[in-house]
């Protein structure tokens, strides 16, 4: 279960995704409980917020190839499952990074992955000349997160609470992006 909010940026990356690059299908795991509260394996997934979206990837032929489950890949963008060697699909991939950053319903927290993958997706996106602003912003958002496992076979995708959420009591913890403006006036008019 997440929130309208997060579930509607998912649906309209995959389709942004779809419509840039025909082929390929755009994998989610864990979002959260219904009511909220931990799950295993993703214990910070308890307010509806956060997402663990499956890396899009190759199959040995070039073609699109969607796994079974989580693949971990290594530094170069490789990994092993179900028997075929896949790479990672880096087109598709910064796609969906960059339909979540510039999708003006919603504002991302972070986007954990592992360093060595955040490196392919932004020499990927410099290389393609990719909006300056939107590197910018992926640059900020994708991040290793400390004492935790390596994100290497997903990105954790966590938005801001929206809005309307803040109204009902929802708060945003830890770090603030730069272009953030915060829902301090929200909460002030709430508690007015």
């Amino acid at each position: 279960c997440g929130t309208d909010d997060l579930v509607g940026a998912l649906v309209s990356a995959a389709a942004v995704v779809a419509k840039a690059h025909r082929g390929g299908t755009m994998t989610v795991g864990n979002i959260g409980r219904e009511g909220g509260g931990d799950i295993p394996w993703s214990i910070s997934h308890n307010s509806g917020r956060d997402a663990d979206l499956g890396f899009f990837l190759l199959g040995p032929d070039g073609r699109p190839f969607v796994p079974t489950n989580l693949v971990r890949l290594d530094g170069q963008g490789r990994g092993f499952i179900d028997g075929v060697h896949v790479r990672l699909d880096v087109r598709r991939t910064w796609r969906m990074v960059r339909a979540l950053l510039e999708n003006p319903s919603v504002s991302i927290q972070w986007m954990f992955v592992s360093t060595k993958l955040k490196n392919i997706l932004l020499d990927h996106a410099r290389k393609q000349k990719e909006p300056a602003q939107t590197v910018r912003k992926a640059d900020e958002v994708l991040n290793q997160p400390h004492r935790a496992r390596p994100h290497d076979d997903h990105i954790h995708l966590r938005i801001y609470c929206p809005s309307d959420d803040v109204l009902e009591g929802c708060r945003d913890k830890g770090s603030n992006r730069s272009w953030f403006q915060g829902h301090d006036d929200l909460i002030a008019a709430r508690a007015a």
